[in-house]
């Protein structure tokens, strides 16, 4: 039976994480979704030694939570692949084990889906980091080598033009929601990554198949990051990998996102270091950032850059 959304979350110890990401997520599904019937909840645990592995025999014996177990050999990438072989939902929400689902946080993202005039092949969300204030994830843009970087990560969630819908060329797959028929046309994620760019990777290929991915700013959810062992073992081969494949095919777009939004962001410009020089000063500081992100301000940046654009 097919049913509206299959949650996947892969799991590697880290149980203080897991257990408040499926406390907040049942708690905030909406209330008229029924468990196996409107939504399901898939979970691989790849080895846990921790209470990993018997608190989610609980949810098992409930019937809550469809637990699949690995040998501590997996990835991200393969672990997300079995448990997509498994999912029964139109739509697959791959979710990270050390994120905190906020009220409302499924709705919007799945609405923003299903009433695209594209075809939306990923859709991701506004992550926060656990201040519940500050930017960790807006999209995934681009520099000029092509190198990754979380859109306006550092920013206050509150900087108008932040919280806004918009296409992307990837997102992250801490959170977010890939359509069912995109997945299996892709053959899932590309398991030569080992925790790491597959998600980046992913999007690329789906837009290479004229599948959109998009960002939908109604959505924000807590993620504390980076929290699976061994995280960063393979950084240096993945980016190797992604380099290899994606390095003058993607579009830089660093710059060009928070030019047409009117938020001031990234911080590599000589303005930003100067900015960042006098802001130290705690009166200034403040001053300063009350300016550029107020509503005029952006309105501002968004007139002078449409101006510029003409010229």
């Amino acid at each position: 039976m097919i049913i509206e959304v299959s949650i996947l979350i892969p799991v590697l110890n880290g149980w203080q994480f897991t257990e408040t990401c499926l406390r907040t997520l049942f708690k905030h599904m909406p209330s008229h979704w029924r468990p196996n019937e409107d939504f399901e909840v898939i979970v691989f645990d790849d080895g846990s030694v921790d209470l990993t592995k018997s608190r989610l025999e609980e949810y098992e014996r409930d019937n809550s939570v469809k637990v699949l177990r690995g040998n501590g050999k997996g990835n991200f990438a393969k672990n997300n692949n079995r448990m997509a072989q498994i999912a029964r939902g139109d739509w697959l929400c791959l979710l990270n084990n050390d994120t905190e689902l906020t009220e409302n946080w499924l709705q919007p993202l799945l609405a923003h889906a299903q009433n695209s005039n594209v075809s939306l092949g990923v859709v991701g969300n506004i992550h926060v980091s656990p201040d519940r204030r500050t930017v960790n994830h807006a999209g995934i843009v681009f520099d000029d080598e092509g190198r990754p970087s979380h859109l306006y990560e550092g920013l206050p969630v509150n900087t108008p033009g932040v919280q806004s819908n918009r296409t992307m060329q990837a997102v992250t797959a801490a959170c977010c929601l890939v359509s069912r028929k995109c997945f299996i046309e892709l053959r899932g994620f590309d398991d030569q990554y080992v925790n790491g760019f597959e998600d980046v990777d992913f999007c690329l290929r789906a837009r290479k198949l004229n599948w959109e991915i998009g960002l939908c700013g109604d959505s924000v959810i807590v993620h504390h990051g980076s929290s699976t062992p061994g995280r960063f073992a393979s950084e240096t081969r993945n980016r190797e990998r992604y380099q290899d494949k994606w390095r003058g095919h993607v579009q830089p777009d660093i710059d060009l996102i928070p030019k047409l939004e009117g938020v001031l962001w990234p911080d590599r410009s000589m303005m930003y270091l100067i900015l960042r020089s006098i802001t130290r000063f705690p009166v200034v500081g403040q001053i300063i950032r009350c300016s550029v992100n107020t509503t005029y301000g952006i309105r501002l940046r968004q007139a002078i850059h449409r101006r510029a654009s003409r010229v």
